[in-house]
């Protein structure tokens, strides 16, 4: 049986072609692109509006004469005025947000040698490539990200790597669609706080904040605004987390600050020691079950393989999309997070 490993020759164009981590409460997308790298981001309380009772106050005084239309079998009639007196106001729900984005990265990459894959055993995303200039082909410097959402730590790790000592540069910035403000920090740390959006005239009422770490291998960083800018190192390891205000459905009170605060400690562990805890964690739900219908075909990007399934021989597809299902629902719920949901993690 081959490795579950989705993976792909070229980065991610649309939203649906990147690739998923996450741990029930927090989730990326990544797209794996060379010249610019977009990781969107989303903490599962994070959504439009606040606290709300939908029950609609003229309800219960039209209520009978719906009973007397169905009765009387008009159900047009019953439906309309249904529609117009009975149903919640708002009628459409809040919606969930994107949290923001993670964005680095100016590279050519050698036609090729680009990668990009998600390992279902491990849910970690990798994409590495040679890079345009930094030698002949056979020699060019190997870049490489991995990319995870702990359940150990309950983080977001990204780690960047040069095979060649000394040639990682980039800059990282935090982006967010919500209203916020960046705040003032030093040459390893960059800080969003803000607010969600309100929405069918429900107001805004979470308060949310997204926190960044970097550590290095080499190499120098400053701090540009709202970026981190890092040149001439081997490595460089990047550690995000999200928090908002959200205590349960009525109570959105909650300590953003303390709330980071709590989890900060995973900014000091070391990545390996992080990435083992986090793989850990995976496989303790993850290895729960396998799943065997026959052969798979030969190792060919996913995109290609299932194009290729209409022709048969490939079973194996059908088992490995069973193991994706369980490997999107691990990482969308988990006990102490909110329940998967059409449009979350």
């Amino acid at each position: 049986m081959t490795a579950l490993k989705l993976w792909y020759r070229q980065p991610a164009i649309e939203w649906t072609d990147a690739l998923p981590i996450g741990n029930g409460r927090l989730g990326a997308m990544v797209h794996g692109g060379v010249g610019l790298e977009n990781l969107q981001l989303n903490e599962s309380t994070l959504w439009s509006g606040g606290p709300y009772q939908p029950t609609n106050p003229d309800a219960l005084a039209h209520l009978p004469r719906v009973r007397e239309l169905v009765l009387a079998g008009r159900y047009a009639e019953a439906e309309t005025l249904a529609n117009e007196r009975l149903m919640a106001r708002p009628l459409v729900q809040m919606s969930y947000q994107s949290a923001g984005n993670l964005l680095d990265f100016q590279h050519e990459a050698i036609p090729g040698s680009y990668r990009r894959e998600l390992d279902l055993e491990t849910a970690v995303t990798t994409t590495s490539y040679r890079l345009m200039g930094t030698g002949i082909s056979e020699d060019a410097a190997v870049f490489t990200r991995e990319c995870f959402v702990s359940a150990a730590d309950d983080v977001l790790v990204v780690r960047l790597t040069s095979s060649r000592p000394g040639m990682l540069s980039f800059e990282t910035w935090l982006d967010s669609p919500q209203p916020g403000e960046m705040l003032a920090g030093d040459a390893v740390t960059l800080d969003y706080r803000g607010t969600n959006f309100g929405e069918q005239g429900i107001a805004g009422a979470l308060k949310f904040g997204i926190g960044l770490s970097l550590g290095l291998d080499g190499g120098l960083s400053e701090r540009r605004g709202r970026r981190l800018v890092v040149r001439g190192a081997t490595s460089a390891v990047l550690v995000l987390d999200i928090a908002t205000s959200f205590r349960r459905f009525d109570d959105v009170s909650d300590d953003v600050d303390a709330a980071l605060a709590s989890r900060s400690a995973a900014r000091w562990k070391d990545y390996e020691t992080m990435r083992a805890d986090h793989i850990a964690a995976h496989r303790k739900l993850f290895d729960r079950m396998s799943i065997d219908l026959g052969p798979e075909t030969l190792d060919v990007p996913t995109d290609e393989r299932i194009v290729r399934f209409v022709s048969g021989g490939d079973p194996g597809l059908a088992a490995f999309y069973v193991q994706y299902g369980r490997y999107l629902m691990i990482s969308s719920s988990r006990p102490g997070t909110q329940p998967a949901n059409l449009q979350g993690i």
